[in-house]
């Protein structure tokens, strides 16, 4: 896995772990078990049977079957880290082509770090850790190397980073653009396809019945629920600037109008999930954003690059958190 992609300018490395090697050896165990059971049935079938042995075609499937499934595992295993730099702390679980999932908060935001192991993971140097952020949120990462070494470490990291001033990124004081993103289109895409289906449905039926009309009504009412999709897509839309993220929804017709906001600094930790070969292909997954107090948490779906979206709100955070420094410093 390549861990720089995952780094913003100026960050730099302090801590990288990953799972214990033992869960690769117990993922391993069903793709090997698969093989194991085809060799078996191949010698039971000609000793019980007397027909010879299995086809070797078959055989090759399995195989291959097999070999896919034990690449997978090792991709799975091999793409999951847990990565701490100066400024903060992530967790990627990736698998190139499939899949994507990635959670991440500054130092400043983890309250608190706390790592266990049962009698199994301490004979192997593993265990588990749990990191809670300053909002509802919470990382739990189990059978983890060294996990009592990572606690340690990242308190000493959170405490070094609560003392030293936030590095300028925008040094200039320029007010950062607004972003303003929509859903990806594949999203408007999958909910056109329930109008597309009443009108293939309208359309057979006018077909078989004879009545002309049938069709006529059900294109009318696919073209009016269509519209009503591509309305509601195009008006729904999140706003990021350097101050605050705002989602602002208009249902169609302006039946209902709904805006939600918070202040770009009460992020605490961000996440997102891209689930399919689809989804990792065009680029786009779901985030959640998670705010502290009593603020509202943010769950948006379908968000186009939402690792350059996290990173650009966390580029905005730092540059918010410089001028919050430097006004108090001169207020001083």
């Amino acid at each position: 896995m390549e861990i720089r992609r995952y780094l913003q300018p100026g960050e730099r490395i302090q801590l990288l772990a990953h799972k214990h090697a033992l869960c690769l050896v117990r993922a391993l165990v069903p793709p090997i078990l698969l093989v194991l059971l085809a060799t078996l049935s191949s010698w039971g079938y000609d000793l019980y049977l007397g027909k010879g042995q299995l086809p070797l075609w078959l055989l090759a499937v399995v195989a291959l079957v097999a070999i896919a499934w034990g690449a997978y595992v090792w991709l799975d295993w091999s793409g999951k880290a847990l990565i701490v730099t100066n400024s903060r702390v992530l967790w990627v679980e990736h698998v190139p082509g499939f899949k994507e999932k990635h959670w991440q908060s500054p130092l400043r935001g983890l309250q608190n770090v706390s790592a266990s192991s049962r009698w199994l993971q301490r004979l192997v140097r593993s265990g588990d850790l749990l990191l809670d952020t300053r909002s509802e949120g919470a990382l739990q990462v189990t059978w983890i190397t060294r996990p009592h070494h990572i606690a340690a470490r990242l308190g000493s990291l959170i405490r070094a980073a609560e003392s030293t001033p936030i590095s300028p990124i925008n040094a200039g004081g320029e007010t950062l653009p607004p972003l303003v993103i929509h859903s990806h289109p594949v999203a408007l895409a999958s909910e056109l396809l329930r109008p597309l289906l009443l009108l293939a449905v309208a359309g057979l039926a006018g077909w078989w019945s004879g009545y002309l009309v049938v069709g006529i009504a059900g294109l009318c009412m696919s073209l009016l629920w269509a519209g009503w999709l591509i309305d509601s897509w195009s008006n729904h839309e999140i706003t990021i600037d350097d101050e605050k993220i705002v989602e602002h929804k208009v249902s169609p017709l302006g039946l209902r109008e709904e805006t939600k906001s918070a202040p770009i600094s009460s992020l605490q930790d961000m996440s997102y999930v891209i689930k399919s070969p689809l989804a990792y292909l065009l680029q786009y997954g779901d985030l959640r954003l998670q705010t502290a107090g009593d603020t509202e948490n943010f769950f948006f779906r379908h968000v186009p690059s939402p690792r350059k979206l996290c990173d650009e709100i966390a580029r905005r955070q730092r540059a918010q958190r410089r001028v919050s420094t430097s006004s108090t410093t001169v207020t001083g």
